[in-house]
């Protein structure tokens, strides 16, 4: 089974909010959308203790009001941390994976 677009829209707290400029809107979001998620390097096939800490971090912020709603590029730049060094340590256990079958 998968989601459809409306749930995902339900679930991430997705409001599109007219910018003042003509008819353009914005969409901010509680939640990083599943597009963001995955290019986050936080997709690691399972729910790490990085990701737990990340959602139990923001959604204390957000029962606290101290969080606001979030641009996608607010998202993405906020995850980009995670991309970066899941990237290093995805590089580090192949090579070691690769170091290990071959010897």
């Amino acid at each position: 089974d998968t989601l459809t677009q409306h749930e995902i829209k339900i679930l991430c707290g997705i409001y599109y909010v007219n910018t003042g400029t003509h008819a353009q809107t914005t969409t901010l979001l509680w939640w990083p959308n599943p597009v963001l998620w995955d290019a986050s390097g936080l997709n690691a096939g399972y729910w790490t203790l990085s990701c737990e800490q990340l959602f139990q971090n923001r959604l204390r912020k957000i029962c606290q009001s101290e969080a606001s709603l979030l641009t996608t590029k607010q998202w993405r730049s906020d995850l980009k941390y995670y991309k970066n060094m899941s990237k290093k340590i995805n590089t580090c256990v192949e090579n070691n994976c690769h170091q290990l079958l071959t010897t």
